[in-house]
């Protein structure tokens, strides 16, 4: 499957199948970078409202985007890719490997995505995060997130 987002990039976008990826509406708590990325998201749509952590032990780079500069996207998830896949054509890694240091360190390069309400995490690592459901989340405690998104 190929699609153009907002002009910056020509993907070919594959599954990757994680406890996230059919979350009924992911929202992004934290992104914390040191030493690891650790990025919680939480199931807001979800009765309990399940809690989740990516940890991401090498990474050579990561971006976090506002989604709405990545528009496009929105009209292949949740339904056809679901919140989490990986860029296979990407032009990020091809950029990064013109430097020889970065392709000696990571040869096996993964572009990693993944799509929440208001972000959209990009991540650059040879070797798959770990991804463990934390305890639920209080259902007192406020929705996170940088928006207010209703529901009928």
């Amino acid at each position: 499957m190929e699609t153009k987002t907002s002009g910056y990039y020509s993907w070919s976008i594959a599954n990757w199948e994680t406890p996230l990826s059919r979350a009924e509406s992911l929202r992004l708590e934290t992104l914390v970078d040191s030493q690891q990325l650790v990025i919680t998201m939480q199931d807001i749509q979800e009765e309990r409202r399940p809690r989740f952590c990516v940890t991401f032990q090498k990474y050579p780079a990561y971006r976090n985007i506002n989604e709405s500069y990545r528009n496009t996207l929105w009209k292949l998830k949740p339904g056809e890719i679901g919140w989490t896949f990986v860029v296979e054509n990407s032009d990020w890694i091809r950029e990064l490997k013109a430097d020889p240091v970065f392709e000696t360190q990571f040869p096996a390069a993964t572009h990693y995505v993944i799509c929440t309400e208001d972000d959209v995490i990009e991540v650059i690592s040879s070797t798959p995060p770990t991804i463990s459901e934390l305890p639920m989340a209080n259902l007192h405690d406020p929705i996170p997130g940088k928006s207010d998104i209703y529901f009928k």
